[in-house]
């Protein structure tokens, strides 16, 4: 089963001229799918051939547990070290606020 189409053929060409007036036969629009469906099927198999593993495809299930393990870890420590940052702020500025409290309760008495 051969195609009149080539490989690299552009929908452009089907744009032309001679096809812009008349409509693509039955025959000529199945061919041009077929044609199509070879082109995706060959680049499929193309980047299927050509695919280089990354690192993290080429460690064992074991190993990938560990890492995702070690990582969620790390993540679970900086949320406790923003959290208690954030928990020292507050009360940071609570006791400022305490303090201007009492400053501006002093301010008064001595006002009267």
């Amino acid at each position: 089963n051969t195609c009149k189409y080539p490989l690299h053929v552009d929908i452009e060409i089907f744009r032309g001229s001679k096809i812009k007036n008349k409509p693509l036969t039955p025959q000529e629009n199945a061919d041009l799918v077929q044609h199509y469906l070879t082109v995706l099927r060959l680049r499929k198999d193309k980047t299927l051939r050509n695919h280089q593993p990354t690192e993290w495809e080429l460690l064992s299930h074991k190993e990938k547990l560990i890492l995702a393990c070690y990582h969620s870890h790390l993540r679970e420590e900086e949320n406790l070290e923003a959290l208690i940052t954030l928990q020292q702020f507050i009360r940071e500025n609570n006791e400022k606020k305490e303090q201007e409290r009492l400053d501006s309760g002093l301010l008064l008495r001595t006002r009267y």
